[in-house]
């Protein structure tokens, strides 16, 4: 309401304001002045601007970590109100494409079902009609994403070369943070394995840079982030203790959690997970890629569940977990090894 008293009935100021004042704030109380904003452009007929707003608002829902059945209901409500001619109405068929695939199951959301089952071609075609940079870009970076999250590399990087190709993505908008973040993992997954080692390092670089400053300068949404890339570079030190690492995870997982993005504590556990069992801590691995599955399953991302599942049955199997909750079981198999293994250190040392 304090936007209400400080723009009355200026939409287009309390649109672009409400995310602006909430930038050192958890996302979900930019919610309700988004929704309004929206609500006075419809009412006065700005149709660009109502377009703006309920993107925003949706965008916001997304990244804040609200439940993907009610992001996908939103986007379903959103997608019959705006007009197809409007270039927003492309930016919500993007985002609800990668909804539905997330989720893999749109039933009852009649758009969003179309939406998923259009092919990459017709929808490609489709938004170069359109004319917008900011569009194609945004169809690259959602792409690269998805493909991450479901381990298609080759089209990640792909996607990942064809986004960092448009022109630079500034400006506070819900999905800077988050491209950075997945721009950098892309780089530096393809780092690992391809002959172009260095340069996917600098674009490492370049993007955790880019998150870095926006950190600095106040944006406590991507804090977690920056934690997040710091513990996957320490990963790469063969040197570094797992425990350090796991450490670092640990601290991202954590800040997620608290500002109550479940999505990124969700990758973040999945994250340490694999760390783990390239250094072949399969047990606390299993632990580690477990807790993501349920935290996947609480968000309301099927499909990403069932990819888990599908790809690490054999540690997912209720038989390698059985008797042990999750607490005990990082106890028994994570922590103790971990920190033993550093009082021998010690111990030697001294």
């Amino acid at each position: 309401m304090k936007f209400m008293k400080l723009y009355g009935t200026d939409h287009r100021t309390l649109v672009c304001y409400s995310l602006l004042h909430h930038l050192r704030a958890p996302l979900r109380t930019a919610l309700p002045s988004l929704l309004e904003g929206y609500r006075l452009a419809t009412e006065q007929g700005d149709d660009r601007c109502a377009g703006h707003a309920c993107t925003l608002y949706t965008n916001a829902c997304y990244y804040s970590g609200m439940p993907l059945g009610e992001v996908a209901a939103d986007l379903n409500s959103f997608l019959g109100k705006i007009g197809k001619q409007n270039y927003m109405w492309n930016s919500l068929v993007l985002q609800s494409r990668y909804v539905a695939k997330l989720m893999g199951n749109c039933e009852g959301l009649p758009n969003i079902e179309n939406c998923v089952k259009e092919s990459e071609e017709s929808l490609i075609s489709r938004l170069q009609e359109s004319k917008s940079e900011f569009v194609m870009g945004l169809f690259y970076y959602q792409s690269m994403m998805i493909s991450f999250h479901f381990d298609f590399m080759e089209l990640a990087v792909l996607r990942g070369e064809k986004a960092w190709d448009q022109p630079d993505v500034e400006g506070s908008t819900t999905y800077i943070c988050t491209y950075n973040l997945f721009s950098a993992l892309t780089a530096l997954e393809a780092s690992k394995k391809t002959k172009r080692s260095k340069h996917y390092m600098r674009i490492f670089k370049k993007f955790q840079e880019k998150l870095l400053k926006w950190f600095h300068q106040g944006y406590s949404n991507c804090q977690h982030m920056v934690e997040l890339l710091l513990a996957e570079e320490m990963g790469l030190q063969r040197r570094q203790r797992s425990a350090q690492v796991i450490k670092g995870f640990d601290r991202a997982i954590a800040t997620a959690t608290k500002l109550g993005c479940i999505q990124d504590a969700a990758f973040g556990t999945e994250r340490a997970g694999l760390f783990l069992r390239r250094r072949k801590r399969e047990k606390a691995a299993a632990v580690y890629l477990e807790r993501a599955r349920q935290m996947y399953a609480t968000w309301g991302a099927k499909a990403k569940v069932a990819h888990l599942e599908r790809k690490y049955y054999q540690m997912l199997t209720p038989s390698r977990l059985q008797n042990l909750s999750m607490l005990e079981h990082l106890e028994r198999t994570s922590t103790p090894r971990l920190s033993s293994r550093r009082r021998r250190s010690s111990a030697h040392s001294a």
